[in-house]
């Protein structure tokens, strides 16, 4: 059951079209496999079932005389608990789950169930006896939680179409957290709760919003990593930082769910899952934009490394009464479906469900990306911000990364990105000594700074710095002989270094003259010292990756060395996300996909080691050393090289 996801999963989240998040309440059994069947017809396989927690373990208090504490009991009856049901669960509601799961194993579909959904769609559904009290700290609360998950993994364990269990639905988020111990505990409590009764399935966090250390925040993903074996993103642009501000179709938020995703499975060393993503309705874009939205992050996921893919969700739910519906309206035109009928994101799921499902084996189990550069995660400002823009800016300049955190091995590479260093605590000295030895073994140093204190790193950089000075207003910059802006964010620190290069090539200047761009040689290696944060300066600048601006020159030129390399290649700005797998004996697929939000027809370099054994996907017109792409918004193409 732990290989339950070795090929690339599509499927989504699912609540009866009927009574969404009530489901359980007016259960309508018909209803339910209606759904299930049209669901098939369309060949969603694989669902994300929601046991409503207040539902299944409706726990009360009874409280006798001044409210002292009396004891427990069930449901709207009050049932007194016994021994045959000592962990308040409703007989009823999981009669209700047995029926999902045999309607789901007729059509032959896989289940991942959240556990302990007591958060769904903006609202709270814990049972009523722990509404009050902290879900993660409290005894009581602790208590009954880890009852209700063995007696839920124990009735349905043996259920063979359940391929894994779920924290929770975004458990994060149901009560305030104190710290990241607290979540670790809680954490680990829950997922040993599940291994005690079924060691055999992987444990899905289920979480959304994790932090890269817990300076930010209490739910880290290292300790997901630790605790589950597969972690997750949900990575809707409006609940997302840096994402809001441009089309939904467009480069940026068409590299989100994959960029995210590296990130979590980098830091954490697991596999990570997309497991809800949505374009949030009609008020953000139309249904052909949504279309080449999900089309583009299909594609990106599955080529970066993704276990799935899951959209939120499977129906529209318009005329449910109650909250969260009555209140978050939108809610009820998130579905593939509206009123049995597909919508074009139906569609978009379907035609990539049919392409996985024609691929040759070795193509359809997908080798790891190959890898050119890391990205060594900062310390002390926005992380994500400064992570997202290094993972574009390197796919337009026409490479792949990999992120390491602070705390995790280096891992050896040709080049290493430092993006946006800020702060006292940049980067630790013994971090910073192993870096500066692999650069004086041949390795290239990008680094681009706020205002970060580094030790020794004048010598470094082949620069001496005279003062730094606050960056209020944007810069413009002379780099390869062309003059562009670049621009400040007033929503965080900028700085900026007045200083001389002793040895050092300056290759970018203020109009005034301020070396911007230095590189120097270091050992056998390089350093390129970029005295402004580009990256966290992008991160929420509208528009800034659809730019006519190429702001990706930057990485371009520190990259050259491995790009060179690169199988296939551009010679501008890439509007394509290029991968390259190598499939061994000599072969090799490039994938590649349209994250321009618009038609595409652009021309590609072959590397002379290499040739085109075979188009197996997309629309391609080989040259001799060269093909052109022409690409709809959104769609891919898949090659097979091999070694000439």
């Amino acid at each position: 059951m732990k290989n339950s996801f070795d090929n690339f999963k599509i499927g989504c989240n699912y609540l009866s079209s009927n009574a969404g998040c009530f489901m359980w309440q007016r259960w309508d059994e018909s209803v339910v496999r209606k759904d299930l069947e049209l669901l098939n017809d369309n060949n969603i396989k694989l669902l994300r079932v929601f046991p409503i927690w207040s539902d299944f373990q409706p726990l009360k208090i009874i409280y006798s005389e001044y409210g002292k504490y009396k004891t427990v009991c069930s449901g709207a009856k009050e049932a007194i608990l016994s021994q045959e049901n000592n962990s308040g669960i409703d007989p009823i509601m999981f009669d209700r789950f047995q029926t999902l799961c045999g309607i789901a194993e007729e059509y032959g579909m896989q289940l991942t169930v959240m556990l302990l959904t007591g958060w769904i769609s903006g609202r709270q559904f814990k049972p009523p006896a722990l509404e009050h009290l902290n879900i993660y700290s409290d005894p009581f609360a602790l208590r009954w939680t880890t009852k209700y998950i063995k007696t839920f993994v124990s009735c349905f364990k043996e259920k063979k179409n359940i391929i894994a269990w779920g924290l929770g639905n975004e458990s994060n988020v149901m009560n305030s957290c104190l710290n990241s111990h607290t979540a670790y505990v809680w954490t680990e409590l829950v997922s040993n709760a599940i291994r005690m009764i079924d060691s055999g399935r992987p444990i899905i966090s289920s979480m959304h919003g994790l932090t890269v250390n817990d300076e930010q925040g209490p739910w880290t993903i290292s300790d997901q990593a630790q605790c589950c074996d597969i972690l997750t993103v949900h990575p809707y642009p409006l609940f997302t930082p840096c994402f809001e501000s441009d089309p939904i179709n467009g480069t940026r938020n068409s590299l989100h769910s994959a960029a995210e995703s590296c990130l979590y499975s980098d830091i954490g060393s697991k596999p990570c899952l997309v497991e809800e993503i949505g374009d949030l309705g009609r008020s953000i874009c139309s249904e052909s934009a949504g279309g080449d939205y999900l089309s583009s992050s299909l594609w990106t996921s599955w080529s970066h490394g993704c276990l799935g893919f899951l959209w939120w969700c499977a129906f529209d739910f318009s005329k449910i009464e109650g909250m969260p519906y009555e209140e978050f309206s939108f809610e009820g035109q998130l579905g593939l479906f509206r009123n049995g009928v597909a919508k074009a994101s139906a569609g978009r799921l379907q035609d990539f469900q049919r392409l996985i499902n024609t691929l040759p084996q070795y193509i359809k189990i997908l080798p790891k990306r190959k890898i050119d550069a890391v990205c060594i995660v900062p310390n002390g400002q926005n992380v994500w911000a400064a992570s997202l823009s290094s993972f574009i800016l390197s796919k337009q300049a026409g490479f792949d990364l990999q992120f390491a955190g602070l705390e995790t091995e280096l891992p050896d590479c040709e080049l290493y990105l430092m993006p946006s260093m800020c702060g006292l605590n940049a980067v630790k000295r013994n971090r910073w000594d192993k870096l500066l030895a692999r650069v004086q073994n041949g390795a290239t140093l990008y680094l681009s700074c706020v205002d970060a204190l580094l030790p020794d790193f004048s010598e470094v950089a082949g620069i001496k710095i005279e003062c730094r000075r606050a960056q209020l207003h944007n810069i413009k910059c002379r780099f390869s002989g062309s003059e562009f802006i670049l621009p400040i964010d007033p929503g965080h620190k900028n700085f900026i270094f007045d200083l001389v290069a002793t040895h050092s090539e300056i290759l970018a200047e203020t109009e005034k003259g301020v070396p911007l761009l230095t590189c120097s040689k270091y050992g056998n290696g390089k350093v390129y010292f970029l005295n402004y944060g580009l990256e966290l300066n992008l991160a929420n600048l509208p528009g800034a990756f659809d730019s006519e601006i190429d702001y990706s020159q930057f990485y371009k030129t520190a990259a050259l060395e491995v790009i060179a390399k690169r199988l296939v290649r551009s010679e501008k700005k890439h509007a394509l996300a290029l991968t390259e797998h190598d499939l061994k004996n000599g072969k090799f697929a490039c994938i590649g996909v349209n994250i321009s939000g618009k038609e595409l027809e652009t021309s590609l370099l072959l590397n002379s080691s290499v040739q085109v054994k075979r188009i197996i996907y997309g629309s391609v017109k080989l040259q001799d050393n060269s093909f052109t792409v022409h690409l709809k918004a959104g769609e891919g193409f898949i090659l097979e090289l091999r070694k000439v």
